[in-house]
Protein backbone atom coordinates (compact mmCIF):
# COMPACT_ATOMS: atom_id res chain seq x y z
CA UNK A 1 0.00 0.00 0.00
CA UNK A 2 1.30 3.46 -0.83
CA UNK A 3 0.52 7.10 -0.48
CA UNK A 4 -0.82 9.04 -3.44
CA UNK A 5 -2.82 12.09 -4.47
CA UNK A 6 -2.31 15.80 -5.14
CA UNK A 7 -0.78 16.58 -1.74
CA UNK A 8 1.81 13.83 -2.16
CA UNK A 9 2.56 15.04 -5.70
CA UNK A 10 3.05 18.59 -4.46
CA UNK A 11 5.31 17.38 -1.65
CA UNK A 12 7.42 15.46 -4.14
CA UNK A 13 7.70 18.52 -6.39
CA UNK A 14 8.75 20.69 -3.44
CA UNK A 15 11.42 18.17 -2.50
CA UNK A 16 12.80 18.31 -6.05
CA UNK A 17 12.79 22.12 -5.95
CA UNK A 18 15.30 22.07 -3.08
CA UNK A 19 17.91 21.06 -5.65
CA UNK A 20 16.78 23.72 -8.14
CA UNK A 21 16.97 26.48 -5.50
CA UNK A 22 20.02 24.97 -3.77
CA UNK A 23 18.32 25.16 -0.38
CA UNK A 24 17.72 22.53 2.32
CA UNK A 25 13.90 22.84 2.46
CA UNK A 26 11.19 24.26 0.18
CA UNK A 27 7.57 24.66 1.25
CA UNK A 28 4.23 25.90 0.00
CA UNK A 29 2.58 29.13 1.09
CA UNK A 30 0.28 27.75 3.84
CA UNK A 31 3.23 25.97 5.45
CA UNK A 32 5.37 29.10 5.19
CA UNK A 33 2.67 31.23 6.81
CA UNK A 34 2.36 28.75 9.67
CA UNK A 35 6.14 28.65 10.12
CA UNK A 36 6.34 32.47 10.13
CA UNK A 37 3.86 32.54 13.02
CA UNK A 38 5.44 29.83 15.18
CA UNK A 39 9.10 29.35 14.23
CA UNK A 40 11.49 31.57 16.20
CA UNK A 41 14.00 33.28 13.91
CA UNK A 42 16.76 31.85 16.10
CA UNK A 43 15.72 28.40 14.79
CA UNK A 44 15.08 29.24 11.14
CA UNK A 45 14.01 31.86 8.65
CA UNK A 46 11.41 31.86 5.87
CA UNK A 47 12.20 33.26 2.44
CA UNK A 48 9.90 33.68 -0.58
CA UNK A 49 11.52 32.04 -3.61
CA UNK A 50 9.35 32.17 -6.73
CA UNK A 51 5.98 31.59 -8.31
CA UNK A 52 6.11 28.30 -10.20
CA UNK A 53 3.91 25.81 -11.97
CA UNK A 54 5.35 22.40 -11.01
CA UNK A 55 5.54 19.76 -13.73
CA UNK A 56 2.26 17.92 -14.03
CA UNK A 57 0.32 20.63 -12.17
CA UNK A 58 -1.87 23.31 -13.74
CA UNK A 59 -2.10 25.73 -10.84
CA UNK A 60 0.85 28.02 -10.02
CA UNK A 61 2.10 28.13 -6.45
CA UNK A 62 4.39 30.41 -4.48
CA UNK A 63 7.36 28.52 -3.11
CA UNK A 64 9.22 29.47 0.06
CA UNK A 65 12.48 28.31 1.53
CA UNK A 66 13.28 27.45 5.10
CA UNK A 67 16.75 28.66 5.95
CA UNK A 68 18.66 27.50 8.99
CA UNK A 69 19.72 29.87 11.74
CA UNK A 70 21.73 32.90 10.69
CA UNK A 71 25.02 31.25 11.63
CA UNK A 72 24.59 28.72 8.78
CA UNK A 73 23.71 30.77 5.60
CA UNK A 74 25.09 33.90 7.27
CA UNK A 75 25.47 35.59 3.87
CA UNK A 76 21.64 35.57 3.52
CA UNK A 77 21.19 38.84 5.38
CA UNK A 78 17.95 40.77 5.73
CA UNK A 79 19.27 43.05 2.98
CA UNK A 80 19.85 40.11 0.62
CA UNK A 81 16.32 38.82 1.28
CA UNK A 82 14.84 42.30 0.72
CA UNK A 83 16.77 42.76 -2.54
CA UNK A 84 15.74 39.29 -3.71
CA UNK A 85 12.08 40.07 -2.90
CA UNK A 86 12.37 43.24 -4.96
CA UNK A 87 13.87 41.29 -7.87
CA UNK A 88 11.19 38.60 -7.56
CA UNK A 89 8.44 41.25 -7.70
CA UNK A 90 10.06 42.64 -10.87
CA UNK A 91 10.19 39.15 -12.40
CA UNK A 92 6.53 38.56 -11.60
CA UNK A 93 5.56 41.95 -13.09
CA UNK A 94 7.50 41.13 -16.27
CA UNK A 95 10.32 43.65 -15.74
CA UNK A 96 13.06 41.10 -16.23
CA UNK A 97 15.76 43.64 -17.12
CA UNK A 98 15.20 45.37 -13.78
CA UNK A 99 15.17 42.04 -11.97
CA UNK A 100 18.46 40.96 -13.56
CA UNK A 101 20.07 44.23 -12.47
CA UNK A 102 19.03 43.63 -8.85
CA UNK A 103 19.90 39.91 -8.90
CA UNK A 104 23.40 40.58 -10.20
CA UNK A 105 24.11 42.50 -6.97
CA UNK A 106 23.33 39.45 -4.80
CA UNK A 107 26.05 37.05 -3.56
CA UNK A 108 27.10 34.30 -5.97
CA UNK A 109 26.33 31.70 -3.28
CA UNK A 110 22.62 32.51 -3.56
CA UNK A 111 20.86 29.53 -5.13
CA UNK A 112 17.50 31.28 -5.59
CA UNK A 113 19.26 34.05 -7.54
CA UNK A 114 20.61 31.45 -9.95
CA UNK A 115 17.19 29.79 -10.23
CA UNK A 116 15.63 33.03 -11.45
CA UNK A 117 18.52 33.89 -13.76
CA UNK A 118 18.45 30.39 -15.33
CA UNK A 119 14.72 30.44 -15.88
CA UNK A 120 14.73 33.92 -17.42
CA UNK A 121 17.67 32.97 -19.67
CA UNK A 122 15.55 30.14 -21.12
CA UNK A 123 13.39 32.90 -22.63
CA UNK A 124 16.34 35.09 -23.70
CA UNK A 125 15.65 37.29 -20.65
CA UNK A 126 12.35 38.50 -22.09
CA UNK A 127 9.02 37.40 -20.62
CA UNK A 128 6.95 35.37 -23.06
CA UNK A 129 3.71 36.89 -24.37
CA UNK A 130 1.77 34.45 -22.17
CA UNK A 131 3.69 35.43 -19.00
CA UNK A 132 1.50 35.10 -15.92
CA UNK A 133 4.22 35.56 -13.31
CA UNK A 134 4.95 31.84 -12.86
CA UNK A 135 7.72 29.71 -14.32
CA UNK A 136 6.58 26.31 -15.60
CA UNK A 137 9.04 23.74 -14.32
CA UNK A 138 10.16 20.97 -16.66
CA UNK A 139 11.47 18.58 -13.97
CA UNK A 140 9.49 16.59 -11.45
Amino acid sequence: MGVFGPVVNQGARLETMTKQFDLPICMDEPTAEYAKMYLPESEGRIRRLARVRPKGMDTPMTVYGLLPQTDQFAWVTDEVVADYDKALDLVTEGNWAGAIEVLNKLPDEDGPKHFLLRNMAEFDNTPPASWDGAFSLANK
